[in-house]
């Protein structure tokens, strides 16, 4: 999936649109077939970032609109908390702080509800990776 996303970046950059634009229409083909919540949520953050770097905001917000609604319906709240905090960065990159601000917010509650110490710990610091390996901590 990264593969495309960053396929589809090179081809944007190099004028190639409508290629970009292919090559991200069949990564979100793929990522919608996964079965697994936390992979396609991953996946699908993925995406919305190439089509950040691409130029297609549009394309981001639908895409990140549909991370979101996967990671809602992840059982385990370490990896619920966890996609959400990913695709908090992705909205903060796509220009959304609002939307991303909520996000964290939903990541961060999660992560504080989960009841055994390690796991909370493990995904409360997992959100603080995250934003700081993306610039978001200074």
């Amino acid at each position: 999936m990264e593969a495309l996303a960053g396929i589809a970046v090179v081809q944007a950059t190099a004028g190639d649109s409508g290629g970009a634009t292919a090559t991200l229409a069949s990564a979100l083909q793929m990522a919608r077939g996964f079965d697994d919540g936390s992979t396609r949520a991953e996946a699908l953050v993925s995406i919305a970032a190439a089509q950040t770097t691409a130029g297609d905001s549009g394309g981001a917000t639908a895409t990140l609109a549909s991370a979101l609604q996967t990671a809602e319906g992840i059982d385990d709240g370490w990896r619920r908390a966890e996609a959400l905090a990913g695709i908090a960065v992705a909205q903060a990159t796509a220009g959304d702080s609002g939307e991303a601000t909520a996000t964290l917010a939903s990541a961060v509650q999660m992560a504080q509800g989960i009841d055994d110490g390690w796991k909370r710990a493990w995904a409360l610091a997992g959100i603080f990776n995250e934003l700081c390996v993306t610039g978001f901590c200074d």
